[in-house]
């Protein structure tokens, strides 16, 4: 555990929807093969389940859903935190301490969409953070198959752009051993039909 875990009570977070047609996605923020070369430079990449390349094809998959719901989750860090200098070693283990806790947050309320909203599918948000070790590195199947996500930058998607779009807010990150003012987060429900999610459901 990292020593600057006492951070986990220094931020607020505010949330965003928005809902966009799938074919709207494709046409201006789906780019698969300009963000598979990004992925390439990853070391998720085919190392992961949740991660390129695919043995399907991805246009394909945004195709089988009409629309993509977009729920934000901003992470604003208390000032003082945030023109605090720390440890980068340190820094670095909080943020993946930080973003483990995040995702486990957001596998939960994908799982309660897509069991509330039928014919959907939720898209993650990263990789996926179940096993330390995934099983694709052995040329095994995925343990948690059914559970399997993918998130929407890895399925093509700019989510730098869609998140400048559609609520004015530019990703940040950490950096020289500085926390952003704020983590910008974006997860995903595709549906098949035309609904509205209440912020009280995220």
């Amino acid at each position: 555990m990292s020593e600057l875990s006492y951070l986990n009570n220094s931020y607020v977070t505010e949330v965003f929807y928005k809902k966009i047609k799938v074919e709207d996605i494709i046409e201006d923020y789906i780019d698969v093969n300009t963000f598979l070369e990004c992925c390439k430079q990853c070391p998720n990449y085919d190392t992961r389940w949740s991660c390129p390349p695919y043995d399907f094809d991805v246009i394909e998959y945004w195709k089988n859903y009409r629309y993509l719901h977009v729920l934000g989750y901003k992470f604003i860090f208390e000032e003082d935190v945030v023109l605090k200098t720390y440890d980068e070693e340190e820094l670095n283990l909080f943020i993946k301490e930080l973003f483990r806790k995040q995702m486990e947050f957001f596998y939960d309320k994908t799982k309660y969409l897509e069991e509330k909203y039928e014919d959907s599918i939720s898209l993650a948000w990263g990789k996926c953070y179940k096993c330390d070790e995934c099983t694709r590195k052995q040329s095994k199947k995925c343990r948690y198959e059914n559970d399997l996500r993918y998130s929407i930058e890895s399925l093509g998607g700019n989510v730098d752009k869609l998140s400048k779009d559609l609520f004015n807010i530019e990703l940040k990150w950490a950096q020289r051993g500085k926390l952003p003012q704020y983590y910008f987060n974006s997860i995903g429900l595709l549906t098949k039909e035309d609904i509205t999610i209440t912020k009280d459901e995220f």
